[in-house]
């Protein structure tokens, strides 16, 4: 396949992350992507390969996906940078850390096992056997399309958990999350009432228990905030307020919110960051599921068919990454460019253009370069200018 008719911002960052990959087998990454982003039907490796035409030296491939998913720490590390040129970050850097299970059939799969179905859909199926991809997605905030997730990174996590805290204020990173109702919080300690230093080092936590039960099932100290979420500013009722947690190694910010259904409670490893900000972070963080949609419903996550455990981290970086170049290509892109409704009237065509929207541009966009590069100088009537139209967008 050639890479030539790819955008050079696709170029550009392939060939960044080849340059980390053995120099023998760096230029199969760029074939593996442009197949992962022509290839029809299921998803599986052979489908890419067959949409690259690689032709009989398919075997490679298998053992260079292995070799790719061990390196996909680095390579990750460079498309964020990529990414961060092309658009620049006005404040902190958000991401969001989820995990969903893809379902895999047959023996000998490495690392798969018996797994909470979270779709369990019309059979009920309860349990699903297959991996579960716990993800790190970069979230960024389109001027029109709202909130995004650029998938990056399979990481092993454990949320909300003290071995992920600590890990993550040891980075200074601050960490938004989901907080159990039943999380052991204790007040903030309070210093000594004559203002001198008792001997030892100071309290870390207080002395006093909280139980956010007990806090949320009270009527008072409950005040209307505004936060933009989900595209708008809307009016969320909560209380805040300091605790000290053992898990994140001291002060936490809570926010406790009063939805239609219950309450929920946030928290922040940093006490400094508001009420408002908080709300606003749990709601980008939405694009990531957003983003599992996408991944397995357009990229074919999960499709590939592999049994090797580092076979199957390179397929999934290769499905993540397609979509990120796909997202961040996208991102100038005029509206009419990738979200064209003339031959679907009946859809709105205000509607936000979906991944596969874009996706289905980028494809038309070169296969319409390299028709444009092989009829330079032919003289082609009207009639078969249309007809490869038409192949194009079907292609797409």
């Amino acid at each position: 396949m050639d890479l030539g008719y790819l955008p050079l911002l696709w170029q550009d960052c392939v060939g960044s992350l080849a340059s980390c990959l053995h120099g023998r087998l760096a230029w199969r990454l760029g074939v593996l992507l442009a197949g992962a982003l022509f290839a029809n039907g299921r998803r599986t490796v052979t489908s890419w390969l067959r949409a690259a035409h690689v032709g009989p030296r398919f075997a490679a491939y298998y053992y260079f996906l292995a070799a790719l998913g061990r390196r996909a720490e680095l390579l990750a590390g460079l498309l964020l940078r990529h990414g961060l040129r092309r658009l620049p970050a006005d404040g902190p850097v958000l991401f969001a850390l989820d995990d969903s299970p893809t379902q895999r059939y047959g023996p000998h799969v490495q690392g798969a096992g018996v797994h909470h179905n979270p779709t369990p859909g019309p059979t009920g199926q309860r349990f699903l056997y297959g991996h579960v991809w716990v993800t790190l997605a970069w979230v960024v905030t389109h001027p029109l399309w709202g909130a995004l997730g650029l998938p990056l990174r399979v990481v092993d996590g454990f949320y909300a958990k003290r071995p992920y805290l600590r890990a993550a204020a040891s980075a200074g990173v601050t960490v938004i999350s989901r907080l159990r109702r039943d999380a052991g919080l204790r007040t903030v300690p309070t210093p000594p009432r004559d203002g001198r230093r008792r001997r030892g080092r100071p309290a870390v936590y207080g002395s006093g228990r909280i139980s956010l039960a007990k806090r949320a099932g009270q009527q008072r100290g409950w005040r209307v905030v505004r936060a933009a979420q989900y595209g708008g500013v809307r009016a969320k009722r909560i209380k805040t307020f300091e605790a000290t947690w053992r898990p994140a190694g001291g002060r936490i910010r809570v926010v406790l919110v009063r939805e239609a259904h219950g309450w929920l409670a946030l928290f922040s490893t940093d006490p400094a960051v508001t009420a408002e900000a908080i709300l606003t972070a749990a709601a980008d963080r939405f694009a990531i599921e957003q983003d599992f949609h996408d991944l397995k419903e357009v990229e074919g996550l999960g499709q590939q068919q592999l049994r090797d455990i580092w076979a199957n981290i390179g397929a999934f970086h290769v499905s993540a990454w397609v979509h990120t170049l796909t997202e961040l290509w996208a991102w100038d892109q005029p509206r009419e460019a990738i979200g064209d409704r003339s031959a679907s009237p009946w859809d709105d065509e205000e509607r936000r253009p979906s991944h596969a929207d874009r996706r289905k541009a980028l494809q038309r966009l070169c296969l319409g370069q390299e028709f444009l590069q092989l009829t330079e100088g032919l003289a082609l009537t009207p009639e078969i200018q249309q007809f490869v139209g038409r192949v194009i967008n079907r292609a797409g």
